[in-house]
């Protein structure tokens, strides 16, 4: 489903724009008293950025707005916040932030505050990101296609982008991860409150290999309401998004509307008419959606070839036919290891599986060990 001005890539937003179209970014001074305000009762996203952008901002909207109980109240909840997100090592970015991504700015509702554990350079601007999403009820067809997409996209170098709830997407963050493009996971609760709890070693993983973001300050429980709004982070930060199954109410398709409201492309992928779980993914399809049957379609639709070079540090130039531990090991070598024990660790395999794949990859020419012990490309 493509909007007749839908570009190639999402148009880059001021970082935080004004009536006048000028750019302002909160002071360092001010970032407690702009977390405070984010979290003050009753002020939303549109109303922080109309405050925050008040003559004075955060800290005079503090003063002038908000009674002085309740101000104190935002302040100590500020530094709660930051006191929990710095023993968990998550990161803050405020909105107009030279790390904030400006893509978000181009909703009516900009989070705030994003809380982000992980890797926070695969928001980078020029990082190509799909978001592939779904149902929690999801057929084996589906999870099957899910992990299929999100490994493509990875191998492509795609960033693919979720909400790791169960069904499809903990699909998706699955066959994400089974490449080294990177994976994004966008929750309803904080970013150090992995949900559901049965994807704790998902949420783990995702923490070492990729991003979790969430817009609620760490050690937030989930809520009802709160995994709706996050979909909107997920259609925002993604050039299109692609919708696996989802049925007729499924904030799957809160997403896909998100993404058509901004102008960027939508996909689904067909599924059987008779299954309710495609009912609404193959709605879309009736109304304009890209069919997605195989992988080089989603990667047609966010405008990348399958040897896309823009890709993550030691992908651009791997070589063709490689298994699962050969893609792993060519990517930690972007530069070379001391030794065996080093590389096994770069590259997430135990010891015995990284030495029988270095001897395959040896023989293929690919690597070379030399007689020091180190490792490198050949």
């Amino acid at each position: 489903m493509r909007s007749a001005e839908s570009p190639a890539a999402p148009p880059q937003a001021s970082a935080l724009p004004t009536d006048a179209g000028e750019q302002r970014v909160p002071p360092s001074a001010d970032r407690r008293a702009a977390l405070a305000l984010s979290l003050v009762d009753r002020v939303g996203p549109v109303t922080y950025r109309r405050w925050a952008l008040a003559d004075g901002g955060a800290d005079a909207s503090l003063a002038r707005r908000v009674g002085v109980a309740q101000r104190e109240r935002a302040l100590d909840a500020a530094d709660v916040a930051l006191a929990n997100a710095h023993r968990a090592g998550i990161a803050l970015l405020l909105l107009g932030d030279a790390d904030y991504p400006t893509s978000l700015t181009q909703l009516p509702d900009p989070p705030p505050a994003l809380w982000a554990l992980g890797d926070v350079a695969l928001l980078a601007p020029e990082r190509v990101r799909v978001g592939i999403v779904g149902t929690r009820s999801a057929t084996t067809y589906g999870l099957r296609v899910a992990e299929a997409l999100g490994r493509a996209a990875s191998s492509a170098g795609v960033i693919v982008v979720s909400g790791m709830a169960r069904g499809i997407d903990a699909a998706t963050h699955e066959g994400a991860l089974r490449e080294r493009g990177g994976t994004i996971a966008v929750l309803g609760s904080g970013a150090d409150v992995p949900y559901p709890r049965t994807e704790r070693g998902l949420h783990a993983r995702i923490v070492r290999d990729g991003l979790v973001l969430s817009e609620l300050p760490p050690g937030t429980a989930p809520s009802a309401g709160a995994f709706p709004r996050r979909n909107r982070i997920v259609a925002a930060i993604s050039r299109a998004t692609v919708v696996v199954e989802a049925g007729p109410k499924s904030g799957a398709l809160i997403t896909a509307g998100v993404a058509l409201d901004l102008g960027r492309d939508v996909g689904a992928v067909p599924g059987a008419v008779d299954v309710a779980q495609a009912a609404g993914s193959n709605a879309l399809l009736r109304d304009g959606a890209a069919v997605i049957a195989e992988p080089r379609d989603l990667l047609a639709l966010v405008g990348v070839e399958a040897g896309y070079v823009g890709r993550g540090p030691g992908l651009a130039d791997e070589p063709p036919g490689m298994d699962d531990a050969g893609r792993r090991i060519w990517a930690a070598l972007a530069e070379p290891a001391r030794d065996l024990d080093e590389l096994s660790a770069r590259a997430h395999l135990d010891v015995r599986a990284c030495a029988a794949a270095v001897g395959a990859l040896e023989a293929l020419g690919r690597l070379r060990t030399a007689f020091d012990g180190s490792i490198a490309r050949g």
